[in-house]
């Protein structure tokens, strides 16, 4: 349920004072909040469900409403969806760094997400930096999403945020987990054609997984003829299959969407490769010449100067 929601349910409350407390909270009136917070203290420390100011403060009206509310507050209750204040505090970092030694930081929602879920799904880099030490990245929720798939599935809006975030934290992730699909966060950002978050995972990532269906990430980009995400996973994939990577390369060529042009990453690899096999033939050749003049410049040994070094033994 909503913050919405829940400051209207208190807005609706048959007490007066809860209801013009909750006004005051919401719209950041500090000098209301300290005369009508004596008179529902109580309320507040007795956690109950439908009023929940701490919830409504924090990262809403600043760090000084918070300071106010937290001596009486019950620093463990949770909204419907069972979030503590940690939650909705992630967009502001002043409130978030005010809550994270009060506040239970294991603490997820009735879907298994913890804090850093919120955070990466309102593309929220400072809470995300904020939270890491406090959360375990390879911790999943209901639908078997990590975090990290999260960021690459999730983020609503900046993606320049959403590949910073992914940049954060999956080092310190499982890039290798599979969804209940199988599908790891690789596969997810290929889904997307997402070439930054592919740039990111594609070091990371088993390039040998397969989701439910037997694609690989390689597969799945290949199959749907975005040529710039298989040329990033290319030289990953040629570790374990280089026929595939050139096959999707030869494939490429006459694609529609590729052409002469398509996966010029690999095409340098081959390019540099087919260069280096040149520059090996060419210095064995002239190693092989060079020792030829030198045998034919070195006069044979006669056999009595072969007797005399063996000590007078005819060899």
């Amino acid at each position: 349920m909503s913050d919405a929601h829940n400051t209207e349910s208190c807005f609706h409350s048959p007490d007066p004072d809860r209801n013009a407390f909750m006004h005051a909270v919401v719209y950041g009136d500090l000098d209301e909040v300290r005369r009508l917070l004596p008179l529902v203290g109580d309320d507040m420390r007795s956690g109950r469900a439908q009023f929940k100011p701490l919830h409504v403060a924090a990262g809403k009206n600043g760090a000084e409403l918070l300071k106010l509310l937290i001596p009486a507050s019950d620093m463990e209750q949770r909204d419907e969806a069972g979030r503590n204040a940690l939650f909705p505090a992630v967009v502001d970092a002043e409130c978030l760094a005010l809550l994270l030694p009060l506040c239970d930081t294991t603490v997820t929602t009735t879907d298994g997400r913890s804090p850093m879920f919120e955070a990466v799904n309102t593309d929220n880099v400072a809470g995300v930096r904020m939270l890491i030490p406090h959360t375990d990245l390879k911790a999943t929720d209901r639908f078997g999403f990590t975090p990290l798939m999260f960021a690459v599935c999730k983020g609503p809006n900046d993606p320049r945020k959403r590949t910073e975030i992914a940049q954060l934290i999956a080092p310190l992730s499982d890039a290798n987990h599979q969804d209940r699909n199988g599908m790891t966060a690789l596969m997810h950002a290929c889904v997307d054609v997402n070439l930054p978050l592919v740039e990111v995972l594609a070091p990371l990532t088993d390039m040998r997984l397969r989701q439910r269906k037997g694609r690989t990430a390689f597969d799945i980009a290949v199959g749907n003829r975005d040529w710039d995400c298989a040329d990033i996973m290319a030289p990953f994939v040629a570790i374990h299959d280089e026929p595939a990577v050139n096959a999707a390369f030869a494939r490429s060529k006459k694609s529609k969407t590729g052409g002469k042009n398509a996966m010029p990453r690999w095409a340098a690899c081959v390019e540099a490769r087919a260069l280096q096999d040149v520059v090996a033939s060419v210095s064995a050749g002239a190693a092989a010449r060079e020792s030829a003049e030198l045998a034919a410049q070195t006069p044979a040994e006669p056999a009595s100067a072969a007797i005399s070094r063996q000590g007078g033994r005819r060899i």
